[in-house]
């Protein structure tokens, strides 16, 4: 293994730090990592649906996974080391939520009683989505991914006013949270009535990596955020949809089992 010193001299110190983190990421892109996972998960419950959406999602990375079904459950990705760590961590969220998953079907008494109350009533939903409509391009994305995950979602659409019998019908309440979210009184008015019944919120931020001042930016939504949701900035849609979308999946999951359960 050969080490290489890298020497950086500057008078600015933040010119200094800013060339390590250009160096690290180069590294990260670059350098060529192995990586080996041990699955606490069986892959062979994954369909054929999740398995070709992990394989793309390795392909979109330039990573070669290798899984090896037969002996010990080893997941093996070649690929920059960044772009393996994100390949991993994508496996993972794909194994909980496959997890989760499995654990409600086997609960059959929760899953027919859940059923039934969602087949009694057309206007019963498991998700009500709150957001911006300036933010309608990445939620619209959002939307299709869940639909197409086979759960009901409702929304305001321009030109529907707030109906608060949708919220009460509504699991949890998925909010997309962004930089004109709280400047906007129909949105405010979904989340304070949401609070006000007691509903589970379920936030993610949206980010726009365009914006000027980025540090002063990303402080502010982080006060907003903590001041309407009591909580720090924990799920965000930043630049990888498929691994952060897997993210927010897998936080929906446990809340509506957490729901389910309290039926």
């Amino acid at each position: 293994m050969t080490a290489v010193l890298i020497t950086l001299t500057t008078s600015s110190n933040g010119d200094l730090l800013r060339g390590e983190r250009e160096i690290n990421d180069y590294i990260d892109k670059q350098s060529l990592a192995d990586k080996s996972l041990s699955l606490r998960f069986d892959l062979r419950q994954w369909d054929q649906r999740m398995l070709n959406a992990f394989y793309s999602y390795c392909l979109t990375k330039s990573v070669l996974p290798q899984i090896n079904l037969m002996s010990d459950l080893q997941l093996q990705l070649i690929g920059s080391i960044s772009d393996a760590q994100k390949a991993m961590a994508k496996c993972k969220l794909m194994c909980e939520i496959s997890k989760e998953i499995v654990s409600t079907t086997r609960n059959s008494s929760v899953s027919e009683k859940n059923s039934q109350k969602h087949t009694s009533s057309t206007n019963s939903y498991n998700i009500y989505f709150s957001y911006c409509r300036s933010d309608q391009s990445i939620c619209n994305q959002l939307t299709t991914c869940l639909t197409n995950e086979g759960y009901s979602l409702c929304r305001r659409t321009s030109k529907k006013s707030l109906s608060t019998s949708d919220i009460e019908k509504s699991d949890v309440f998925l909010v997309g949270f962004s930089d004109e979210y709280s400047k906007k009184s129909y949105c405010m008015s979904e989340l304070n009535y949401a609070k006000s019944i007691g509903k589970k919120l379920v936030p993610f931020v949206i980010r726009q990596d365009t914006q000027e001042n980025q540090w002063l930016s990303s402080l502010t939504m982080a006060t907003l955020f903590y001041d309407l949701f009591d909580r720090e900035i924990d799920l965000e849609f930043i630049g990888d949809f498929d691994l952060e979308y897997d993210q927010l999946l897998s936080t929906l999951v446990s809340r509506l089992i957490q729901y389910k359960g309290s039926l």
